[in-house]
């Protein structure tokens, strides 16, 4: 086959994206474990890298994977098209300590909501912060994963082409001293 991938090659190869491949995790783990990027943590516990061995037509490939929501911190601006969801400002609400945590419930003075239920006090605050995200979004934009992948894979590309070269060179040399016969 005219465009295959020498086995000396793809060996080179794979230990090359072996090696990038948890250089890359390395990276991205120490980007996101930042505190503008944490807030529960299941983004990092998401965080997953796995590579596949090159083949005689395609080179070594790295996957990188992690939660949908990550691709949220790359967006330049959201827009609400839907009320963000209520239960979960409720639960996130109740594990930052509940109603108290917040001052003055909506639609009541200080210290008037006293009567109300726990769970009333959590809605209507639940509610507040929905209608002023849906309102006034203050989004920022929180790019991780240049950050993580740019100087990586210029120095990944380098190493890729140095080694690459390498080998065709030998088996070259190897070719025109009549050492290596390819079958």
């Amino acid at each position: 086959m005219a465009n295959s991938i020498p086995e000396r090659i793809q060996s080179r190869l794979n230990s090359l994206a072996q090696f990038y491949a948890q250089d890359l995790y390395d990276r991205a783990y120490q980007v996101l474990r930042a505190k503008r990027y944490r807030n529960s943590g299941a983004l990092l516990d998401s965080l997953k890298v796995t590579w596949f061995k090159a083949t005689e037509q395609w080179p070594p490939r790295i996957l990188l994977i992690y939660n949908e929501y990550a691709q949220l911190f790359e967006q330049r601006s959201l827009s609400w098209v839907n009320t963000p969801p209520i239960e979960d400002l409720k639960e996130w609400i109740r594990h930052k300590g509940g109603s108290s945590a917040f001052g003055t419930v909506p639609g009541y003075r200080d210290g008037m909501a006293g009567s109300l239920p726990e769970y009333k006090k959590v809605e209507r605050i639940a509610w507040a912060i929905a209608t002023d995200k849906r309102v006034n979004d203050t989004h920022k934009r929180r790019p991780w994963k240049r950050k993580t992948l740019r100087e990586m894979l210029i120095e990944m590309n380098q190493e890729t082409q140095k080694a690459f070269a390498n080998e065709a060179e030998q088996l070259m040399k190897e070719a025109l001293q009549g050492e290596y016969i390819q079958e």
